[in-house]
């Protein structure tokens, strides 16, 4: 097991900080690891795919997702939006841009190496180890980063016109349950395409790839404060 202490601060979005309830004020943060003796646990996912492998702490996801923080991290205004803490506006314009841009793809994903799930009409397909990604939207309400599993979601099969009806009720976890989202519980999850689709972790995005599996890591990470 690792130590490390968290930036509360660090990214476009904040997502970490606020999966893990983390004060973004630094002197509480400071204060908080001071008075906490043992820290907190939090899962490591790993990803692989041809050519590349990685790992995340909050999010790993292919198709929208992943274009939107493609789009983020190529964004002209990404630095200025960070200094001035807007970060989460960046993702919301670029985000409202690119679904009316997105290209829809069918996906057959693998869950722990047994149960086989076909989906048309994908928008995107994420696997969380914590509730938010893309600057605070609560894409995976239940996701916890200490108890051994991924939560995936998934979003196919509905018209644009409705995604946007959708994707309004993600911010406060109320697209769960909704006709056209699907949501897994699972130790690795392996998504097969047939045209190569964005891909990122934790926002980083690697490139486009057919074949992608998702795990928990054999290691674990222990945050102070």
């Amino acid at each position: 097991m690792y130590y490390f202490i968290v930036n509360p601060n660090a990214g476009s979005g904040n997502d970490f900080a606020r999966g893990m309830g983390y004060s973004k004020d630094p002197k509480e943060r400071l204060r908080s690891i001071l008075a906490d003796e043992n820290g907190a646990v939090i899962n490591v996912g790993n990803t692989f795919a041809p050519d590349d492998s990685g790992c995340f702490l909050v999010s790993s996801g292919i198709g929208y997702d992943a274009r939107v923080c493609h789009m983020v991290n190529h964004a002209k205004t990404k630095k200025l939006m960070n200094r001035l803490h807007m970060g989460k506006l960046t993702y919301l314009g670029i985000g409202l841009r690119g679904l009316f841009a997105a290209e829809l793809f069918a996906v057959r994903l693998v869950l722990d190496d047994s149960r086989e799930e076909i989906f048309h009409d994908v928008l995107f397909a994420s696997v969380h180890n914590l509730p938010y990604e893309g600057g605070g939207l609560k894409f995976s309400p239940d996701a916890r980063p200490d108890d051994g599993f991924l939560n995936l979601c998934i979003v196919a099969g509905i018209s644009k016109a409705k995604m946007i009806r959708l994707l309004s009720k993600v911010p406060g976890g109320k697209h769960i349950g909704c006709p056209g989202v699907y949501s897994f519980r699972c130790r690795k999850a392996e998504f097969f395409m047939e045209k190569p689709q964005f891909f990122h972790m934790d926002g980083e995005v690697p490139g486009q790839f057919c074949h992608v599996t998702a795990g928990i890591g054999s290691e674990d990470l222990k945050i102070l404060g």
